[in-house]
């Protein structure tokens, strides 16, 4: 944030979507802070979960970053020192969970930071919400909860994304039904509202084809697998 004493609209927040917390808490950036400080106190397993402490510097530069990332979502430039702000996705430590997949993670991850980044809206609700009722049901979103999902640097990542995803008010009714995707390592409830070129630009060949029949990004890009005809087979 070029400064901290210089309140973006509706102040500075934070927001834990894996409590269950509903609204972000919004204050000045030390009283943000202090309530960072106190949730972390609070809640010792989530804190040792993240490899939190509730160190005074740490905590400055968790919120300072979270409100960076809702600023560029939201096109409040005025407010971001742009060349601080780690918008890509976070370096993936090798030997950690889901080391097999690091390529489609990183790849899953840009999907949403280049879109929530670029300035570009998300798609209509209506698109949202037919995507997210194929998800719903797709045999590959069973990648449980996001948390357990990601290494750590990533699931801070995309704990700040769900923050602006709230801000936004981008929601749709199944949303407590939308885990990771197995297939492409995206967390549903964010990549169902990402234009469709931003995610054809990051979805490797090798991604493409782990995708399940009914996909929606395989009809949506024109890639939906063909089925023969009763002529071609006979």
């Amino acid at each position: 944030m070029k400064d901290r004493n210089l309140w973006p609209p509706g102040g500075f927040r934070i927001l834990h979507p894996e409590t269950g917390q509903k609204s972000p808490f919004a204050g000045s950036f030390q009283e943000v802070v202090a309530f960072e400080i106190r949730f972390r106190r609070a809640n010792p397993a989530i804190a040792v979960r993240n490899g939190w402490t509730d160190d005074q510097r740490e905590v400055e530069r968790y919120v300072d970053e979270s409100n960076a990332q809702r600023c560029l979502a939201n096109g409040w430039l005025n407010f971001v020192e742009i060349s601080d702000v780690p918008i890509l996705p976070p370096h993936l430590e090798p030997g950690q969970k889901k080391t097999s997949g690091i390529r489609s993670v990183a790849e899953g991850l840009k999907v949403i930071t280049e879109w929530l980044g670029s300035g570009k809206k998300p798609v209509s609700r209506d698109l949202a919400e037919k995507r997210a009722a194929i998800c719903a049901t797709c045999p590959s979103n069973n990648g449980g909860d996001w948390k357990a999902y990601f290494t750590q640097p990533v699931a801070n990542q995309i704990r700040f994304l769900l923050g602006v995803k709230h801000d936004l008010a981008l929601s749709t009714a199944v949303d407590d039904r939308l885990t990771v995707c197995s297939a492409c390592d995206c967390t549903l409830a964010l990549k169902i509202w990402a234009p469709l070129d931003i995610i054809v630009a990051h979805t490797s060949e090798n991604v493409w084809n782990k995708f399940d029949s009914r996909c929606w990004l395989l009809a949506e890009s024109g890639r939906a697998l063909k089925t023969p005809s009763k002529e071609a087979s006979t």
